[in-house]
């Protein structure tokens, strides 16, 4: 995600950095959260299955919408995660009587439609024709 969405000339050592540095802080806050929270297992397990549910809409819609923008999906994932993230870890989960997760998980896919409608993205498509005469005049060039 980091690499299409906001650093589109990162190379492969930069992405590993920024994928290893990201492990490490998340697993950090995971200690720290663990040791000091007075929240219970459940509860963690709740959290951290509300969070995975945030890629339901990128990848329904990108299976089924061919006009998702890979920027709305980044935009409805990190929402998302963020709603999850906040009512959960400050105490208000469940919200009137509905679960966080379900909550984050509709603000993420509003926010998904609406980044991408209104910031779309060309459809990536694979030309097999013009990938194989490509190859096909190397070959008859040697």
């Amino acid at each position: 995600m980091i690499r299409p969405v906001i650093a589109p000339g990162m190379n492969d050592t930069q992405v590993a950095v920024v994928a290893k540095t990201t492990v490490i802080f998340i697993t950090t806050a995971a200690v720290i959260s663990a040791v000091f929270s007075h929240t219970t297992l459940v509860s963690l397990l709740l959290l951290g299955y509300s969070g995975v549910t945030q890629f339901l809409p990128g990848v329904v819609l990108g299976l089924f919408w061919k006009k998702v923008a890979t920027s709305g999906v980044f935009a409805g994932l990190v929402t998302g995660i963020a709603v999850v993230a906040i009512m959960g870890l400050s105490g208000h989960d469940p919200f009137v009587g509905v679960n966080a997760g379900f909550i984050a998980l509709c603000c993420n896919c509003v926010v998904v439609i609406a980044v991408s409608k209104v910031f779309p993205s060309s459809p990536f498509s694979f030309n097999v024709d013009s990938a194989t005469s490509s190859k096909k005049a190397a070959l008859a060039a040697k």
